[in-house]
């Protein structure tokens, strides 16, 4: 490994993913299964559209079976074969990854810094952002989310709920040196139902 590494696991803690910052021509993923062992290791060009892209931030969803690769141009999102599955086109600045934990499959929310002082929220059917959340400084190092905490106004799940239950929490490190936590509510999404795809 030649250069920083961004290590994330599944929320059920069967799959970890290390993402390789910067290596010539490209970074590397590398998947490993508690089950298996070793699954793959990667270029991410391939990933990539076949283009060069550093890392910063990589997530994976509860089982492992989605992950998001948050490189300089774009959130990359590819299966546990380390195939792309979409992506979402972002900034050159910021940086981090995450879903929402309790996701077993494809149909979720993702959240990713876009180096505009916000976190986009992206649903994982068609990959398209579905929600922008203000932050005071953009995100640039490690980032997890959270389900509320208990006795806050939780909501069911992340496709239905009330005006201002909370759907997920947000932990990130700063560009400031500071640690960002933010509440992720159901008025931040920009539709009644992600998983139906209505706006």
């Amino acid at each position: 490994l030649s250069d920083t590494v961004f290590v994330t696991a599944s929320g059920d803690r069967s799959w970890v993913a290390f993402g390789e910052g910067v290596r010539t021509p490209a970074g590397r993923i590398i998947m490993w299964s508690a089950t298996s062992g070793l699954s793959r290791v990667e270029d991410i060009q391939d990933i990539t559209n076949n283009t060069s892209d550093r890392i910063v931030g990589i997530g994976l969803n509860q089982n492992g079976t989605l992950g998001m690769a948050r490189g300089t141009q774009a959130a990359y999102f590819f299966g546990n074969d380390l195939r792309l599955q979409g992506l979402t086109s972002q900034g050159s600045q910021g940086g981090g990854a995450g879903f929402v934990p309790t996701s077993n499959n494809n149909r979720t929310l993702a959240f990713t810094g876009t180096g505009n002082n916000t976190v986009q929220v992206v649903e994982t059917t068609n990959y398209r952002p579905v929600g922008e959340i203000p932050i005071r400084d953009n995100v640039a190092g490690p980032f997890k989310v959270g389900p509320p905490l208990p006795g806050q106004n939780a909501c069911p799940d992340y496709t239905q709920g009330t005006s201002g239950c909370v759907v997920a929490r947000l932990y990130a490190v700063t560009a400031a040196g500071g640690v960002a936590i933010v509440d992720v509510l159901y008025d931040d999404l920009v539709r009644p139902n992600v998983a139906a795809g209505r706006n």
